[in-house]
């Protein structure tokens, strides 16, 4: 009896951890749709709230420098130039 109830007590606190996690943001799933893209496709970073970081650098495909885009909270580009 006492192995049951431990059991039950740990599978609850497995759930209660599952349904504690909050939805993704904008940013997360638009992070998630391309991190397995291929080269150079640009991922965004994501801050630990999933808020989008401030700036925003995508990989390069090897001819250039990567780029540094400027980014609202929202994921808009409010500037963009080659570093």
């Amino acid at each position: 009896m006492a192995t049951l109830t431990i059991i039950l007590l740990v599978s609850t606190v497995f759930a209660l951890g599952d349904a504690m996690k909050r939805p993704k943001t904008p940013c997360e799933r638009a992070r998630d749709a391309v991190i397995n893209g291929p080269p150079g496709v640009y991922v965004p970073t994501c801050d630990c709230q999933g808020e989008y970081t401030p700036e925003q650098h995508w990989g390069s495909t090897g001819y250039r420098s990567p780029s540094l885009v400027q980014l609202t909270l929202w994921g808009h580009a409010i500037q963009s130039h080659l570093k």
